[in-house]
Parts: structure tokens; C-alpha cells; sequence
């Protein structure tokens, strides 16, 4: 889903979308919290990390532990997160595999790597489809919850750049609006496809302008 504004009239109406796709939270203690899936086929780590790290603290919400990729998916795809922690290897559906057919479908999707020493070509791999952050096995509840509050202040950036935008989009409708609505009326239908293609034009630069300036 993306930012979408609409310009409209009795004569004209259109809509232009743009592609920022917003993160899924969850309400909990302390306002709002970003859901995390862990995902790890070792029963052990699973249950240390998901007791061991103080999720709350760091704004996060643990909906949910995967014990494989395949597992993972299922629950992405049922109830996507804002943040999923994934070892490598596991069965039937690795984690680089899982990050490969999540990142298509579901992009804004911050993923956390887990990986032994032996893993490191694999945790390459994943980092060119996007991820940024990676744990060397064996970890700790501090290294965790490092990487837990770097990849929620980067979610709250891409959080307020959205609505910043939103908010300047909806703005630069208002402003135009009754100009355009008065032109629609006129029924000079060359003059209003002139002013759509100026209003486009206009709006791309207030973007790239938006864009700049963050």
C-alpha cells in the first residue's frame, strides 16, 4: 500500500500514488510497538533470545517464534512484522532463501541475521538483497538489543519521512485545488490538460525537492 493523494472535481478526478509502503505496528505497554517474528530451528536459542531480551524496552513487540523458513513465511505472510530476527541455516526453507521471497513481496521488512562463523558468504548474500544487520553466533541479549535499536530508530525515520510527505502532498493539493477545480468548469479541455501535465510537473519537483531536503 502506498501514499496516495487524489485531486478531484464533478468534471475530473484522478489519483496518483506513490510507492511507501507503511510498517505494520502493534499497541502494547508504552504506545505503539513494532512486531518481531524470531526465527531459528534450534529450540534453545529461540527460547534464551525470546526470554533473554527486553522487548518492550526497545519499543518492540515478539508476536511470534518460527522454527524454519517455511514456518516463518506462513507467519509473515499471514501477519506481516516490521521486523523478523533469522538464523541461516535451518531446514527445509533457509533463512537466506526466506529473506529472498520476503524481500519481494514484502520489502519494507527490516530483517536481523543470526549467523555461525562459517556462515559469513551467506550472510553476504542476504546483505545484497537489503539487510543491514548482521549477528555473529554465539550472541548475546546485548548485541541483540543493539541491533533491535538501530533497526527501530531506522523504522522511525522511514516512519516520519512518510508522513512528512504525506502531509507537504496533501498541503500542495489544498493549494491548487480550487484553481484547477475553476479551470474544470470553464470546459476548455486543452487549457486543463495543460494545467494537469503543469500540476504533475509541479508536484514531481515538490517530491524531489522532499527528497533532498531529507
Amino acid at each position: 500500500m502506498g501514499l496516495s493523494s487524489v485531486v478531484s472535481s464533478k468534471a475530473l478526478r484522478f489519483r496518483f500514488t506513490f510507492p511507501v509502503r507503511k510498517i505494520r505496528v502493534e499497541s502494547g505497554r508504552g504506545g505503539l510497538m513494532y512486531k518481531t517474528l524470531l526465527v531459528d530451528d534450534e529450540r534453545i536459542i529461540r527460547e534464551g533470545i525470546a526470554q533473554s531480551v527486553k522487548w518492550l524496552d526497545y519499543g518492540c513487540a515478539l508476536v511470534g517464534t518460527a522454527r524454519n523458513g517455511l514456518e516463518a513465511y506462513e507467519m509473515i505472510r499471514e501477519s506481516p512484522p516490521a521486523i523478523v530476527i533469522t538464523d541461516i541455516k535451518m531446514p527445509g526453507l533457509d533463512g537466506l532463501a526466506l529473506i529472498k521471497r520476503v524481500k519481494q513481496e514484502f520489502p519494507k521488512i527490516e530483517f536481523i541475521i543470526l549467523s555461525g562463523y562459517g556462515e559469513f558468504e551467506f550472510a553476504k548474500q542476504a546483505m545484497s538483497y537489503g539487510v543491514r544487520h548482521y549477528i555473529l553466533k554465539p550472541c548475546n541479549e546485548q548485541k541483540i538489543s543493539e541491533a533491535l535499536g538501530t533497526v527501530v530508530k531506522e523504522l522511525e525515520q522511514r516512519t516520519s519521512r512518510e508522513l512528512y510527505l504525506t502531509r507537504m502532498i496533501d498541503d500542495f493539493n489544498k493549494a491548487n485545488y480550487e484553481s484547477m477545480s475553476n479551470l474544470v468548469k470553464s470546459g476548455n479541455r486543452e487549457e486543463v490538460q495543460l494545467q494537469i501535465n503543469d500540476y504533475f510537473q509541479r508536484l514531481d519537483n515538490v517530491v524531489a525537492d522532499l527528497g533532498e531536503a531529507k
